[in-house]
């Protein structure tokens, strides 16, 4: 009886540790490709037109077409957007000159010239 018992203890160790190994590498791997999405990847923007006066803008970001509006962060894909840059003239009122591709809520890269615009804002 106690032959059967340490068996099956030993069967259903083998088990679990094997369990914890396809746990633990299917962990590893989405941990990489989190870092490596996070960090090392950076979207490609195609600026497709833009009118700063009315704060409209259309962009291509791999196959999807996104529109942006006026004072609001468009969500790109994991921790990157994108969004219009603004000031202020001498009587106060808001103006946009520039998009601002933004990372974390943070500017990573502006483009102010008619020239960048037609241009991708990020190569990889």
């Amino acid at each position: 009886m106690e032959k059967i018992k340490e068996l099956s203890t030993k069967s259903t160790l083998k088990i679990f540790s094997v369990v914890v190994t396809i746990l633990g590498g299917i962990g590893v791997a989405f941990m990489a490709y989190t870092h490596w999405r996070n960090e090392i990847w950076k979207p490609k923007v195609k600026v497709l037109d833009v009118d700063f006066g009315r704060g409209s803008a259309n962009f291509e970001i791999g196959d999807k077409k996104i529109h942006l509006v006026g004072d609001s962060t468009v969500a790109i894909a994991s921790d990157w957007g994108i969004r219009f840059g603004s000031n202020y003239n001498s009587d106060g009122r808001k103006f946009f000159d520039r998009i601002e591709l933004v990372k974390k809520g943070l500017v990573y890269q502006t483009i102010t010239s008619s020239d960048e615009l037609l241009n991708s804002i990020t190569q990889n």
